[in-house]
């Protein structure tokens, strides 16, 4: 009888620890937040155009309140801008997201540059952008 108890003790103890690890091993919960698009830029320019690509895409807000942003959806996870102003390195914009978790599959591309006197940059290495993300 006692050799009985202690398996059926062992079964509900492996048993146990079975369940409680997979418990912490699913998916998990989406948190929605903000994602700031930065740009990396070697001058202060007047216009850029851009394209940004990624799930849960949203109406971009000008980090700097003096930027003026017009931007269309091209497709559902393609949104493509153009931002107006002294536009120099640092946060460009900010979107709404879905899932902070979800924003370092972000990409930016930068397609044109013009600088302050319109004229559009022949060069544009030195111009990239990236995503960081805040649970909002």
């Amino acid at each position: 009888m006692t050799r009985t108890f202690f398996s059926v003790l062992t079964v509900c103890c492996l048993a146990a620890a079975i369940g409680v690890s997979a418990c912490g091993d699913g998916p998990s919960e989406p948190t929605p937040g903000i994602a700031t698009v930065s740009l990396t830029s070697p001058a202060t320019d007047g216009a850029i155009l851009l394209t940004v690509s990624g799930s849960g895409l949203t109406e971009p807000k000008p980090s700097n309140p003096s930027l003026r942003i017009y931007w269309r959806l091209v497709s559902p996870t393609e949104m493509r801008m153009a931002v107006f102003g002294a536009i120099a390195a640092g946060p460009l914009f900010t979107i709404d997201v879905l899932d902070v978790g979800s924003v370092k599959a972000y990409q930016g591309t930068v397609l044109q540059v013009a600088d302050r006197n319109d004229q559009l940059r022949a060069d544009l290495s030195g111009y990239s952008l990236t995503a960081t993300s805040t649970a909002g």
